[in-house]
C-alpha cells in the first residue's frame, strides 16, 4: 500500500481555490465574459478571514490585532506594487508619461490584482476599528457575537451601497463591498473552532449553514458560480477535517496552498507575457468555438504561469530560510547584535 499524507480541509480548499482562479484567468485569455469558473477568489477571501482569526486573533487583544492587520496590509501592498512594476516594465517606452500610464492602468483600471489590493484596504480599515478605545474591547468580550455583528453590518453595506453608488464598471471590486467575505471567515471560525471544541454543539452546524447561505445570497446571488463555490467550500470545511492523499499529490496541494498569494499575484506577469507572445486575444463568448487549439491554449495559459509562479515562491522561500539560518548564526548580522548574543 502506498504511503499517504493527511491534508487538512482548509489547506485542500486553498489549493483548489487558487487552481480554480488561475484556470478561470486562463479561460479568460481566450474567451470574454466566462463566469462559469468564477468562485475561487471568494473562497480564498473566506479562508483568509479564517486564517487571520485562527493565527491573528487567538489569545490577542485589540492592540495586537490592529498591529497584525496593519502588518498584513503592508505585506499585501508591497507585494502588489512589486508585481504591478513587473507588469509595467515589459511595456516601457522612452516617454516617461507612458510608464506612469501603464502603472496606473495595471494598478487601478485593469485591477488584475484586485484581491490583494482590496484585502489590504480592508485590513487597514479593520485595524482602525480595533484601534478605537471601545471598538476592539467590545469585540473581544465575545469574538463570536462581535464577528456576527460585523458580518451583519458588512452584508448591509454590500446590499445597500450598490444602490447608492454604481461601481459596476469595476465589477464592485471595492473593499467595503468585500468586507463581508473576509468577516465571514471570522464568523465561521468562531462558530466552530475545530481545535478548541472537537465536538461542537449541533446548533453551531446549523448556524454555519445559515450564515453561509445568507452571506452568499446577499453577497453574490444564487445565480452565480461564486455563490455555489462558496457554499460548497463551506460545507466541505464543516463536514471534513481533512483527507488522506498519496504523497506526491499531498505535497503539491501543500505547496500550492502555501504559495496561493504569490501564485495569484505573480501568475499575471507570466499570463500577460504569454498572451502577448502568442498573440492571444479573448473573443466574445458567442464567437468562441471549442477546438483542440483552444483547449491547448487554455492548458498552456493555465499550467505554465502557475508552475512559473510556484518556482518563484520556492526561490523566495529558500532565500528566506537561508537568510534566517545565517541570521541565527550571527552571519551578516550587525556586530552589536552578535556581541549582545554572546
Amino acid at each position: 500500500m502506498k504511503a499517504c499524507s493527511r491534508v487538512s480541509a482548509d489547506v485542500l480548499l486553498r489549493s483548489l481555490a487558487i487552481l480554480l482562479v488561475t484556470f478561470h484567468h486562463a479561460v479568460g485569455s481566450v474567451a470574454l465574459a466566462t463566469a462559469w469558473f468564477g468562485g475561487g477568489t471568494t473562497v480564498l477571501m473566506m479562508l483568509s478571514g479564517m486564517n487571520f482569526a485562527k493565527f491573528g486573533m487567538q489569545q490577542a487583544d485589540s492592540k495586537h490585532t490592529s498591529g497584525r492587520l496593519l502588518r498584513f496590509a503592508g505585506k499585501l501592498a508591497l507585494a502588489s506594487i512589486a508585481v504591478v512594476l513587473l507588469m509595467t516594465v515589459p511595456m516601457l517606452h522612452s516617454h516617461t508619461f507612458a510608464v506612469v500610464q501603464n502603472f496606473v492602468v495595471f494598478a487601478f483600471v485593469h485591477l488584475h490584482l484586485w484581491y490583494a489590493q482590496v484585502l489590504a484596504l480592508m485590513c487597514i480599515g479593520l485595524a482602525i476599528l480595533f484601534a478605537l478605545p471601545r471598538g476592539g474591547h467590545a469585540f473581544f468580550k465575545s469574538p463570536l457575537i462581535g464577528s456576527l455583528a460585523l458580518l451583519v453590518i458588512a452584508l448591509a453595506i454590500r446590499a445597500v451601497c450598490p444602490l447608492i453608488w454604481d461601481t459596476s464598471a469595476i465589477f464592485h471590486r471595492l473593499p467595503h463591498l468585500f468586507l463581508w467575505n473576509f468577516i465571514l471567515g471570522w464568523a465561521l471560525f468562531f462558530l466552530i473552532d475545530k481545535e478548541a471544541t472537537p465536538r461542537p454543539a449541533a446548533w453551531r452546524y446549523g448556524a454555519v449553514l445559515l450564515v453561509l447561505v445568507a452571506s452568499g445570497m446577499i453577497g453574490w446571488g444564487v445565480q452565480t458560480s461564486d455563490f455555489w463555490c462558496l457554499l460548497a467550500a463551506g460545507v466541505f470545511w464543516l463536514a471534513c477535517d481533512g483527507v488522506r492523499l498519496p504523497v506526491l499529490p499531498a505535497r503539491f496541494v501543500n505547496i500550492t496552498a502555501q504559495a496561493a498569494l504569490v501564485i495569484y499575484l505573480v501568475h499575471w506577469v507570466f499570463l500577460l507575457q504569454l498572451a502577448r507572445l502568442f498573440g492571444l486575444a479573448p473573443v466574445p463568448i458567442e464567437q468562441f468555438r471549442l477546438t483542440i487549439l483552444t483547449v491547448v491554449a487554455v492548458l498552456v495559459m493555465w499550467v505554465v504561469p502557475m508552475l512559473m509562479s510556484i518556482a518563484c515562491w520556492v526561490a523566495m522561500a529558500s532565500t528566506s530560510r537561508a537568510y534566517s539560518t545565517l541570521k541565527s548564526r550571527g552571519i551578516g548580522a550587525p556586530q552589536w547584535a552578535v556581541k549582545a548574543k554572546t
